[in-house]
């Protein structure tokens, strides 16, 4: 029989003790790293759901805008309207957003969406978005809509468009000239008019075609595509004018309406 002397058996308790604490003082730093960790990941997927959801609540108001009746009178015609809307659920279990939609002036809005994501049993992450969003009145759309406009006086050569060897597509739109257009060895699509005050010149290899160039997604809320685009090749036609931007030019210049409109930003804190 081995029989362990009184002093010895503490020695073998203390070290015993020493190395349990160690032990434990490793597996209490190993856990508080990896429960961090997990805090960690699961507060930036909280962040980044909240985030995404304030942009969806940002992108439905935009579609309010455009084709809610309500949405869309107040925005255009009200200088203090107010719309709200908010989901809760929306998209996701735990997830949720609220949007308002608060007019500054005709047409001119700032758009607040707030998202936010329920994480764990008590925790929510928060975000919030702010974007100003305009759209001009409609009454305000230049009659002549111009891809590409050559002003000029009579005699002026310089109101000439010419285009060489050029491949052109006009998406929507005209090619208008108070003089000539000249189209050499050019390929050019376009969806409305080419206007020219005297001619409309195609040389050899060149040619104008009038085509839709809108790829019809079956959408009926999206631009679609007419059965006859409207394009067509005019040769003297009467004199256009393109309005001013400047101040001087009297009340009718893009600049003049656009301040009358309240429509005008010249600071960045206006935008």
């Amino acid at each position: 029989m081995i029989k362990i002397q009184k002093n010895k058996l503490g020695y073998v308790t203390i070290t015993v003790l020493i190395l349990m604490m160690v032990l434990m003082g490793a597996t209490y730093l190993y856990s508080d790293a990896v429960f961090s960790e997990l805090a960690i990941a699961r507060n930036n997927k909280g962040a980044q759901a909240a985030f995404s959801l304030a942009e969806a609540g940002v992108q439905e108001a935009i579609w309010y805008i455009q084709y809610d009746p309500a949405a869309r009178d107040k925005f255009m015609n009200t200088t203090d309207g107010t719309t709200t809307f908010s989901h809760d659920p929306a998209l996701l279990d735990r997830g949720a957003y609220s949007v308002t939609i608060q007019n500054n002036a005709k047409g001119v809005a700032n758009v607040n969406a707030i998202g936010e994501y329920t994480i764990g049993a008590a925790r929510t992450a928060r975000r919030e978005i702010n974007v100003m969003i305009a759209q001009a009145p409609p009454d305000t759309t230049y009659p002549y809509d111009g891809g590409i406009f050559g002003n000029g006086g009579a005699g002026e050569s310089i109101a000439d468009i010419v285009f060489w060897y050029a491949p052109v597509r006009m998406f929507g739109g005209s090619i208008l000239s108070n003089r000539d257009i000249k189209f050499k060895s050019s390929s050019v699509d376009v969806e409305s008019t080419v206007e020219a005050g005297r001619n409309v010149v195609l040389s050899q290899f060149a040619h104008v075609d009038c085509e839709c160039l809108i790829v019809d997604d079956d959408e009926e809320e999206t631009l679609q595509c007419s059965e006859n685009p409207g394009c067509a090749v005019l040769e003297g036609v009467p004199r256009k004018t393109m309005p001013a931007i400047d101040f001087d030019s009297g009340v009718n210049s893009y600049k003049n309406q656009a301040i009358a409109q309240g429509q005008y930003f010249a600071k960045a804190k206006d935008f």
